[in-house]
């Protein structure tokens, strides 16, 4: 059976998207193993579609950019743009600690900031993977980055160990009943000074808990595919229609399940391996998680939204 281009677009999408959540988020996997899958996976997603996907002047993408740019005329901004977030980014951080210590937030906004800088540089036979980063960066920056930020400065920083009851309903209390029914007795709770707890039984006698924070509830995987997915659809495609809206819905809900089997998975093998091993779990584990909803994810919009078909019809244009 013959090798075609197309089998590499899912696997590198795998990739690209992996690569993305260690290099952005305060992971425990090195930043050089995010840069290498993101720069393999880009590889692999252009080698297989992007040298065929050329932009429509119908899409929304396109639409969205004319209209934010004045068909052009702010293009030459965008350096300036790109700067202005860079100083943002220090002053901010010597406001709030007297010295640079960069976070996810950081990132994010860093990555936007060269992007900007370097969007004129592109040559515009990589227009879609230009405007996709583009367009990326930006959602991720507004979903993301613009509301706790605000959030920081009007009210104060979120703490890692919250109290709120949304970790405690949508993420602790749903573990707990899972781990329960699997044979590991658990329950949730809001301790006022530590934060959100889920207490279980260790085999081996007693009890241990795990202490639920922000980092924990997903709230950044979410926004990673949200952004990514949309920027793709609005370049890919004239209009969102009920297909698109459909999928990213179910794509929302199965990393809001996949972090519940996350959590669900590391708490049991705490319970039956001890501490040491619930935290390398922890630190080792959130990665594969991303990366097999990723997979489950596009496998089924290769299919839905016809990706693989779009692709050879205009391969043969």
């Amino acid at each position: 059976m013959r090798f075609q281009k197309k089998w590499l677009l899912l696997p590198g999408l795998i990739m690209l998207f992996g690569g993305l959540d260690v290099l952005i988020l305060l992971s425990h996997t090195s930043r050089l193993v995010g840069l290498a899958l993101f720069i393999i996976g880009g590889g692999m997603v252009y080698y297989s579609a992007g040298g065929m996907i050329k932009e429509e002047q119908g899409n929304l993408g396109t639409k969205i950019m004319n209209g934010l740019t004045l068909d052009g005329k702010l293009l030459p901004l965008f350096p300036a743009a790109g700067i202005s977030l860079i100083i943002f980014v220090i002053l901010f951080n010597l406001r709030v600690s007297d010295y640079l210590d960069l976070g996810s937030h950081d990132y994010v906004t860093l990555l936007l900031a060269g992007t900007l800088l370097a969007y004129r540089y592109i040559p515009n036979k990589y227009d879609f993977e230009r405007d996709w980063l583009l367009l990326f960066f930006t959602l991720l920056f507004f979903i993301l980055v613009v509301p706790l930020t605000v959030h920081e400065i009007m009210v104060g920083g979120l703490n890692e160990n919250t109290n709120s009851p949304f970790v405690y309903y949508l993420l602790a209390e749903p573990v707990a009943s899972l781990i329960s029914v699997l044979g590991v007795p658990a329950e949730a709770y809001i301790n006022p000074m530590r934060g959100v707890v889920v207490n279980y039984l260790l085999q081996s006698g007693g009890s241990g808990e795990v202490i639920i924070g922000i980092s924990c509830t997903g709230l950044y995987s979410v926004s990673i595919f949200i952004s990514a997915f949309t920027a793709f659809i609005l370049l890919e495609y004239n209009r969102l229609d009920r297909k698109v809206a459909v999928l990213l819905t179910a794509g929302v809900i199965t990393a809001y399940v996949a972090n519940i089997l996350r959590m669900s998975i590391i708490v049991m093998v705490g319970s039956y391996y001890g501490p040491a091993a619930l935290l390398w779990t922890h630190n080792n584990l959130g990665t594969f998680i991303f990366l097999g909803w990723i997979t489950l994810f596009w496998g089924v919009a290769y299919r839905y939204l016809d990706i693989r078909n779009d692709i050879e019809e205009r391969t043969e244009e």
